[in-house]
């Protein structure tokens, strides 16, 4: 491996490390991420674009973090890419994976509260990565911007909605890139791309000015090679914004924790139990490892899961409350672009829920949101018993690039095989993806589901997952 190559390989916090000791130049690290962008995504096809004017302020106090005290900011001089939807950066597109925003020249004019205080901890965002449209698809593929492909197999998918940040950190671009999550859009391509991603409780981190996304279902978070970094990254993004509706109740604690110390109670699940998708025997087997493990390290593991989860009406229910953010996001869409003078243009997963969404009443979709405070009530109960679920994060593998595209096939199709990640958006519990290993050349991730708050104590559990199973964190690494 080579002496570029080794250091885009670190995690953030290792590559924050090199800046700090001499190794090399905050500008030197952002021009080896650059040119890695240059390199390797042709193939991947992760990046949508690229801030020419970030390695040029790269070393300047602005650059590079802001000073803490007599101290440098953690992570001064490091590279991260943001997700083409939602967080707003001074200059950035605002495409959100959409031909017609694109078309209409969107962009921000402001940094979001994440990007200010990731900025404040020295990270410089360098660039956007592909994202599938408005975040409504299950694959990273767009009319605007094409498909992403997984780093580790480019015949195969990355996930989505937040593939291209998945992609790019797994492929070495940067060594950790911010995205969404509304339904798993942070924890399926981690999955897919052998990387770690924390949904975090409802409440934890702040989308000011814009307020909660989605009524709270959506979250904004990092997908990181490392435990760690997921850990420094959260403690600079949580925190309350004026304005914030819902605070965590791990921030009023301050803790954002339980007792670590102590064994703690795991449910284990390993199987689809409304029998909607049938859970391939690769992912069985890591679930059924990870728990091995678990029991190794002194918890309490056996077979259990809220069955308040799975009810037969709760996909029904979930397009029924998601449904009007769809067409509010297709309609400014469209207005935008032809106030440009474009004609507006969709993917057809976007005209397929914008339709549904035009036939809903305003009473069907209240229904709904009422029937989700019941739904968390009952799903929230089951940790009051129970520490942490162990789950899969999806029921197969990285399937075939473009797996979803066979019209309304694969759109029923993108929807139906979200069978564990969901949940976890409609009631705010904090829910991590973790690498459990490789099966036929890429990777298997597991999910970790804990009670409201207690975020921190997943990332205690995905720690010490990490330091009994080691993974490979990047194409490079692996190299």
């Amino acid at each position: 491996m080579s002496e570029a190559s080794a250091v885009l390989a670190l995690d953030a916090t290792g590559q924050a490390e090199a800046v700090r000791s001499g190794l090399l130049t905050a500008r030197e690290l952002l021009s080896l991420s650059v040119a890695r962008i240059e390199e390797a995504d042709a193939a991947v096809n992760a990046v949508v674009y690229v801030d020419q004017h970030a390695v040029e302020r790269a070393g300047t106090p602005a650059g590079a973090g802001t000073v803490v005290g007599a101290e440098p900011a953690p992570f001064a001089g490091v590279p991260i890419l943001l997700k083409d939807l939602g967080v707003a950066a001074l200059g950035h597109p605002d495409h959100q994976g959409s031909i017609a925003r694109k078309d209409a020249g969107c962009a921000f004019d402001h940094d979001s509260a994440v990007v200010r205080r990731l900025r404040a901890g020295g990270f410089v965002p360098i660039g956007r990565t592909n994202s599938a449209e408005f975040g409504l698809h299950s694959e990273t593929r767009n009319l605007a911007y094409g498909l992403t492909r997984n780093p580790w197999d480019v015949s195969r998918s990355a996930g989505g909605s937040s593939g291209g940040s998945a992609a790019a950190v797994a492929a070495g671009m940067t060594a950790l890139a911010q995205g969404t999550d509304g339904g798993g859009s942070l924890r399926n391509p981690a999955a897919h791309c052998g990387l770690v991603a924390l949904k975090v409780s409802r409440g934890t981190i702040s989308e000011a000015p814009a307020g909660e996304s989605l009524y709270g279902i959506s979250q904004t978070g990092v997908l990181t090679r490392s435990v760690r970094d997921a850990r420094a990254v959260l403690a600079l993004l949580a925190g309350r914004e004026p304005g914030d509706a819902v605070v965590s109740p791990g921030l009023v604690r301050g803790g954002m924790t339980g007792d670590a110390a102590r064994p703690l109670r795991i449910g284990v699940l390993d199987h689809d139990p409304g029998g909607v998708y049938e859970v391939s025997p690769e992912i069985r087997s890591a679930v059924l490892e990870t728990a091995g493990l678990l029991e190794g390290l002194g918890h309490v593991v056996e077979p259990a899961w809220p069955a308040a989860m799975f009810p037969d009406e709760f996909a029904e229910r979930w397009f029924a409350a998601l449904l009007p953010f769809a067409k509010v996001a297709r309609d400014r869409a469209a207005h935008a672009a032809e106030a440009a003078g474009a004609t507006p243009r969709f993917d057809p997963i976007t005209e397929h829920w914008a339709a549904l969404a035009a036939s809903q009443t305003s009473a069907e979709h209240v229904e709904a949101m009422g029937w989700f405070d019941g739904f968390r009530q009952r799903v929230q109960s089951w940790w009051e018993e129970f520490d942490v679920l162990l789950c899969p994060v999806l029921p197969l593998q990285p399937q075939p690039a473009g797996q979803f595209a066979g019209g309304d096939d694969g759109i029923a199709e993108s929807i139906r095989i979200l069978r564990f990640t969901p949940q976890a958006n409609m009631t705010g519990l904090p829910a991590v993806s973790v690498p459990a290993g490789f099966a036929g050349g890429v990777p298997v991730g597991v999910q970790l589901v804990g009670a409201y708050g207690a975020d921190l104590q997943l990332l205690d559990l995905a720690e010490s997952l990490e330091t009994a199973r080691p993974w490979r964190t990047s194409v490079l690494a692996s190299a």
